[in-house]
C-alpha cells in the first residue's frame, strides 16, 4: 500500500493513517486498520464451501480496549430464515424490543430468505461462459451486499414504527473494515468509537452482515456464513461477553434433527466441540465465528426465534 493509498484513505474516514511495507505484511500505522497478507490460505467463492486454516486465518487479529458501557450492550444474530418475510421480521422485531428494554442492542441480520442465491443466479447469467470464467469477484460482491441492505432498512422501519429509537448501517456505514480479499474476506477493525456514538441517539444499531468495506473503499463480503462472523466481530470489538445467534431451530443437536429420528439435543458445546461439528457440516454456527469466538473467551447462545421459551445450546469454554 502506497503512501498516497493511505492518505486517501485518511481523508475519507478523518483519521490519520500513514502505511509501512514490511516483509509479509502491510501495517497502516494510525488509528485503525492493522491488515496481514498470508498466502497458505485456500479460498474458494460464494457457490462453494470456505475451507480456511483457521491457525492463519484471523478475522479481527488484534484485541482492543472494550467500551466503558459494554455490558450493558447486547449483540443479536438472525439469520435468512428468521426475516423471510415481513410477519417473521415484525416477529424478530419482538425480540429485539423485549431485549432493547434493559439494554443497547446491535442487530446483525442477513437476507431474507434465498435472496443470496438468486443474487448470484442473476450474476451467473450475465456470464457468457459459465464453466469458464465466474462473475467478476468485486462486482459480485457490490450485488450480493444489497441482500443484508434490504433486510436491515426493513427491521429498522419496523421498529422505528413502535417508536423505537433504531438505524439501520451497512458494514461500511458501521465502521467494518477488511481486508482486499473479495467474496471472502477477513474483518481487519471495527470502528467502536463511531458505534459508541451512534447509540447517543439510538437504541438499536441494525447492522448488515456479511459485508465491510476494504482499505482500497470497496464493498466486500465475507463468504457464506459471514453474518455469524459480522455479529461476533461486533461483540468482540466492544467487549461483550455474550453473542446470541437466532435461527430456526432449538439449538444445536447431536446430529441433523431432520435425518437422525434420535438426535440429542444439546444445551452446552465447548469451541472445539462445535468448530468440529462445523467442519464436518452442521450449518448452525459458522467455523469462522466459534474461531474468533474462542479466541476473544465470548460466549455464544444459539437461540430459536420462534420459540423463545428454549434456552437453546450453550457454546464456550466450560
Amino acid at each position: 500500500m502506497s503512501t498516497d493509498q493511505a492518505t486517501q484513505i485518511s481523508n475519507l474516514n478523518n483519521r490519520p493513517l500513514t502505511a509501512v511495507q514490511t516483509d509479509g505484511m502491510v501495517t497502516m500505522q494510525g488509528r485503525h486498520w492493522v491488515l496481514r497478507r498470508r498466502t497458505n490460505i485456500q479460498r474458494r467463492c460464494h457457490t462453494q464451501a470456505l475451507n480456511l486454516d483457521y491457525k492463519y486465518a484471523y478475522d479481527l487479529p488484534e484485541r482492543r480496549q472494550p467500551l466503558s458501557s459494554a455490558d450493558q450492550i447486547a449483540v443479536l444474530k438472525f439469520g435468512g430464515t428468521s426475516v423471510k418475510n415481513i410477519g417473521r421480521i415484525r416477529h424478530v422485531c419482538d425480540v429485539i424490543e423485549s431485549v432493547s428494554k434493559s439494554k443497547k442492542v446491535i442487530v446483525v441480520v442477513s437476507a431474507m430468505g434465498d435472496t443470496t442465491d438468486t443474487l448470484l443466479k442473476l450474476a451467473n447469467q450475465c456470464v457468457t461462459e459459465p464453466g469458464v470464467s465466474g462473475p467478476d469477484v468485486r462486482e459480485l460482491d457490490l450485488l450480493l451486499a444489497t441482500g443484508e441492505q434490504v433486510s436491515v432498512a426493513l427491521v429498522a422501519l419496523c421498529l422505528r414504527d413502535r417508536g423505537i429509537r433504531a438505524r439501520s448501517f451497512t458494514g461500511s456505514q458501521i465502521g467494518i473494515v477488511t481486508d482486499n480479499q473479495h467474496s471472502c474476506a477477513r474483518v481487519r477493525d471495527i470502528d467502536t468509537d463511531l458505534i459508541e456514538d451512534l447509540f447517543v441517539d439510538n437504541d438499536v444499531l441494525v447492522v448488515a452482515g456479511f459485508q465491510g468495506i476494504s482499505e482500497n473503499g470497496s464493498v466486500t463480503t465475507l463468504g457464506r456464513g459471514g453474518s455469524d462472523t459480522t455479529a461476533v466481530a461486533l461483540a468482540a470489538a466492544v467487549g461483550c461477553k455474550r453473542c446470541d445467534i437466532y435461527t430456526d431451530v432449538d439449538g444445536v443437536y447431536s446430529a441433523d434433527p431432520n435425518v437422525v429420528e434420535n438426535a440429542e439435543f444439546l444445551t452446552a458445546l465447548t469451541y472445539d466441540e462445535m468448530l468440529e461439528k462445523a467442519q464436518g457440516g452442521a450449518q448452525v454456527v459458522h467455523g469462522r465465528a466459534v474461531d474468533l469466538a474462542k479466541r476473544y473467551g465470548l460466549r455464544l447462545q444459539v437461540r430459536n426465534t420462534f420459540n423463545p421459551q428454549c434456552g437453546g445450546t450453550q457454546i464456550d469454554c466450560a
